[in-house]
């Protein structure tokens, strides 16, 4: 007996081991997972639980170098808690549990078109200019509810125009967004540009997105240039009889 508990008591101590000193390289495995390979983590030093690597979005063509830390007690309760850093920014705080997950300090910046291909928004917009800094102070999902601030600046915004050499200008543009409920609802403004912009975009608990805003030319334009803003809108939206556009896109998880 006693021999068949010291046998017990190495293996137990073996396995507590091996997951102590996992290597990193098993977190891309779940990553993918969670992700459906959407995201994955490459060049994977260290451990699970103290580790870096280089986080991977394929589909927008981002990379971006990071280290993490996973706290090992929450997963007797089935949940990660942990952080996950860029060189120089604030860590980003996560816990993830069976149905709900909480980030806070969480920034991104990143090119429009890495932004447009990583969510799915529609082809026509593919090919947008200008860079999206997105903060997320604080986001938790609790079952089928939201809750929480997010706002996002498109800057130096702009849209492929009717010919190459002519793009759409939509100056800066502004999303604040806060939990309510079920979902995330926000409002859509921008300042400059050759376009006036003002909307709504919810996101629900889901992860199912919608854009619901009215462009409309700007006043003042050059005539080819409001031509071809006209032209550029009609591609994307639809025109509602005053002058201006609506675009209603939906996005699904």
């Amino acid at each position: 007996m006693r021999a068949l508990s010291a046998i017990g008591l190495t293996v137990a101590a073996l396995a507590l081991a091996l997951a102590i000193l996992a290597p990193a390289t098993l977190v891309d495995n779940r990553v993918a997972a969670m992700t459906a390979g959407r995201v994955r983590i490459t060049n994977a030093t260290g451990t699970v639980w103290n580790g870096a690597g280089d986080l991977n979005v394929p589909a927008a063509n981002l990379r971006l170098p990071v280290a993490w830390h996973i706290e090992r007690l929450p997963l007797l309760r089935a949940e990660v808690h942990g952080t996950l850093s860029e060189q120089g920014n604030v860590p980003v705080v996560f816990e993830v549990g069976r149905d709900r997950f909480d980030v806070r300090n969480l920034a991104l910046s990143l090119t429009a078109d890495a932004l447009v291909r990583a969510v799915g928004a529609p082809a026509v917009i593919g090919d947008a200019g200008g860079r999206v800094d997105v903060h997320v102070e604080r986001l938790s999902r609790q079952h089928d509810t939201l809750d929480g601030q997010v706002e996002a600046r498109w800057l130096d915004a702009s849209l492929p125009g009717p010919r190459p050499d002519l793009r759409i200008a939509l100056g800066d543009v502004r999303v604040d967004g806060s939990g309510r409920g079920g979902r995330l609802a926000g409002t859509i403004a921008n300042t400059a540009g050759n376009v006036d912009i003002a909307g709504t975009v919810t996101v629900t608990a889901s992860g199912d997105a919608s854009i619901d805003a009215q462009i409309r030319p700007r006043d003042g334009l050059d005539p080819e240039r409001g031509n071809a803003v006209a032209a550029a809108l009609s591609m994307i939206g639809r025109a509602d009889g005053t002058g201006a556009y609506r675009i209603a896109w939906t996005i699904g998880p």
